[in-house]
Protein backbone atom coordinates (compact mmCIF):
# COMPACT_ATOMS: atom_id res chain seq x y z
CA UNK A 1 0.00 0.00 0.00
CA UNK A 2 1.28 3.18 -1.34
CA UNK A 3 1.51 6.59 1.11
CA UNK A 4 -1.60 8.18 -1.18
CA UNK A 5 -3.78 4.85 -0.59
CA UNK A 6 -2.74 4.86 3.33
CA UNK A 7 -3.82 8.76 3.32
CA UNK A 8 -7.31 7.78 1.79
CA UNK A 9 -7.88 4.62 3.71
CA UNK A 10 -7.27 6.89 6.86
CA UNK A 11 -9.97 9.61 5.51
CA UNK A 12 -12.30 6.98 4.73
CA UNK A 13 -12.47 5.54 8.02
CA UNK A 14 -12.69 8.85 9.93
CA UNK A 15 -14.11 10.80 7.97
CA UNK A 16 -15.08 14.89 9.14
CA UNK A 17 -19.06 13.17 9.10
CA UNK A 18 -18.47 10.63 11.16
CA UNK A 19 -18.74 12.60 14.67
CA UNK A 20 -22.84 13.65 13.36
CA UNK A 21 -23.38 10.14 13.14
CA UNK A 22 -21.83 8.20 15.82
CA UNK A 23 -24.54 5.90 16.09
CA UNK A 24 -24.21 4.61 12.09
CA UNK A 25 -21.19 5.82 10.78
CA UNK A 26 -19.88 2.57 10.32
CA UNK A 27 -22.30 1.16 7.43
CA UNK A 28 -21.36 4.38 5.14
CA UNK A 29 -17.53 4.04 5.90
CA UNK A 30 -17.71 0.35 5.00
CA UNK A 31 -19.32 1.21 1.68
CA UNK A 32 -16.66 4.31 0.65
CA UNK A 33 -13.98 1.82 1.85
CA UNK A 34 -15.16 -1.17 -0.71
CA UNK A 35 -15.76 1.59 -3.33
CA UNK A 36 -12.40 2.53 -2.44
CA UNK A 37 -10.81 -1.00 -3.59
CA UNK A 38 -10.25 -1.51 -0.08
CA UNK A 39 -10.38 -4.89 1.96
CA UNK A 40 -11.45 -4.79 5.56
CA UNK A 41 -8.28 -6.25 6.33
CA UNK A 42 -6.45 -3.23 5.33
CA UNK A 43 -8.99 -1.08 7.50
CA UNK A 44 -7.76 -3.00 10.24
CA UNK A 45 -4.64 -1.96 10.11
CA UNK A 46 -6.26 1.69 11.58
CA UNK A 47 -7.89 -0.07 14.38
CA UNK A 48 -4.84 -1.35 15.92
CA UNK A 49 -3.79 2.58 15.69
CA UNK A 50 -6.80 3.64 17.48
CA UNK A 51 -6.13 1.25 20.06
CA UNK A 52 -3.03 2.02 21.02
CA UNK A 53 -3.50 5.88 20.57
CA UNK A 54 -6.74 5.03 22.99
CA UNK A 55 -4.22 3.48 25.11
CA UNK A 56 -1.51 6.38 25.00
CA UNK A 57 -4.04 9.21 25.97
CA UNK A 58 -5.07 7.10 29.06
CA UNK A 59 -1.46 6.93 30.36
CA UNK A 60 -0.70 10.33 29.74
Amino acid sequence: MNLWQRKLLAFLHDPPSKCAHLATHDQPIERAMQTGGFAKQESRVFANAILAAAIADSLC
